[in-house]
């Protein structure tokens, strides 16, 4: 899966791609180098509950 950068640049790079034969995530920069930060169960919990978080204070927003 990746998701891309929500500026609407049509020539922005940045992205991130979950990789699972990796068990990482590929982040994409503005230059188009990528970097893995690999991925373990404890990892993915916490990036899920940020992730939730902050939904969840964009939605409150007024």
């Amino acid at each position: 899966m990746t998701v891309k950068c929500s500026c609407k640049s049509e020539d922005c790079n940045i992205k991130i791609r979950i990789d699972r034969m990796t068990s990482g995530i590929w982040f994409t920069d503005k230059e188009g180098k990528e970097t893995l930060m690999d991925l373990d169960a404890n990892t993915i919990v916490k990036l899920i509950t940020e992730l939730r978080n902050f939904l969840i204070e964009l939605t409150n927003l007024e």
